[in-house]
């Protein structure tokens, strides 16, 4: 990289478990085991991967596609704002109640987009 950039390039496109491994500084296992078993990774870990997830563009529908329940354990919050000191607290519960119920969060900072987010589902 030029200029001293030491941010990888990724593809958003087409980004894989690896990248998102790479970006958060883990291994793929402890990637794949944030998704499936939340329960067995530490919030701090999860919270870098729920970052890299959003940085890579990495689809974890992908991760469910050929599970017997086909079910996608992962919800996303979409906040307006979230430099807002109201939110910390709202997702922190949110967080604590879907790993107790084995889901991960996935959050985004929709800010630039409330035409679109309010729009999308």
């Amino acid at each position: 990289m030029q200029g001293g950039d030491m941010e990888q390039k990724i593809n958003h496109h087409n980004a894989t478990m690896k990248d998102v491994a790479n970006a958060a500084g883990v291994s793929t296992a402890t990637v794949s085991r944030a998704f499936t078993r939340p329960d067995q990774v530490s919030f701090k870990t999860r919270q870098k991967v729920e970052q890299a997830t959003l940085k890579t563009g990495y689809d974890t529908y992908c991760l469910t596609k050929n599970t017997k329940s086909s079910k996608a354990k992962t919800i996303f919050v979409a906040i307006p704002d979230i430099t807002s000191p109201i939110y910390p607290d709202i997702i922190s519960g949110i967080e604590q109640v879907a790993a107790e119920q084995g889901y991960m969060v996935l959050i985004g900072d929709c800010k630039h987009y409330k035409k679109t987010a309010t729009h999308s589902y």
